[in-house]
């Protein structure tokens, strides 16, 4: 299995990069656990996003393209990590989901069935709201965004956030990334075996 995380931030080593770190790291384990493996890459976007998307639904711009083939062509997964940006996603991540375009357009989308996962970061509120926005967005793209794999981190509450079985010691907001990265794996490697019932909790 292969997984691409997007940093959605235009720092490379901030908070939202660390929590892609977690998701990545998380996704690595989980498949290890399963006795399989996942070979995950974080992209910065701000090293890749070059113009914005200028509106065609039928090909992308030359510096997309190689970025592009590794997302429809060589990922079996990705996700989607970014702030709160005045209720939205950064412009980064806006960007990136507008050159997706010409992939929902084919005749066949080429991100149809693919896993994917959306983590949220936010100081105040809003991540809930850019959580739905993009999920909502790869839903429209056909992409296949399991139970708890689009979440949110609260800076400053996420030690007060609910506590669930099967880890009742910290709030779930803590264990956001890690759980993102285990059910995503759980859902890729169930459709290849029988061997991988559903199970969209935490494992600890």
């Amino acid at each position: 299995m292969r997984m691409l995380i997007f940093n959605g931030s235009a720092q490379k080593d901030g908070t939202i990069a660390q929590l892609a770190a977690r998701l990545a790291k998380s996704a690595e384990e989980e498949a290890l656990f399963l006795k399989n493996e996942c070979k995950t890459k974080v992209v910065h976007l701000a090293d890749e996003m070059k113009s914005f998307h200028e509106g065609s639904f039928d090909t992308h711009p030359k510096w997309f393209q190689s970025l592009g083939y590794e997302l429809a062509q060589d990922a079996d997964a990705f996700a989607i990590v970014t702030g709160v940006h005045w209720g939205f996603p950064s412009d980064l991540v806006v960007s990136f989901l507008e050159q997706l375009t010409p992939f929902e357009h084919a005749k066949v989308s080429l991100l149809s069935g693919k896993v994917a996962g959306v983590l949220v970061h936010e100081h105040e509120g809003g991540a809930m709201t850019v959580a739905a926005q993009v999920k909502h967005a790869l839903g429209l793209m056909s992409c296949d965004v399991p139970p708890n794999a689009a979440l949110w981190v609260n800076k400053h509450m996420k030690e007060k956030s609910e506590r669930y079985p099967p880890d009742l010691t910290r709030g779930w907001m803590e264990y956001a990334p890690e759980l993102v990265g285990q059910v995503m794996v759980r859902k890729f490697f169930e459709r290849i075996s029988t061997a991988y019932p559903p199970n969209w909790s935490l494992r600890i």
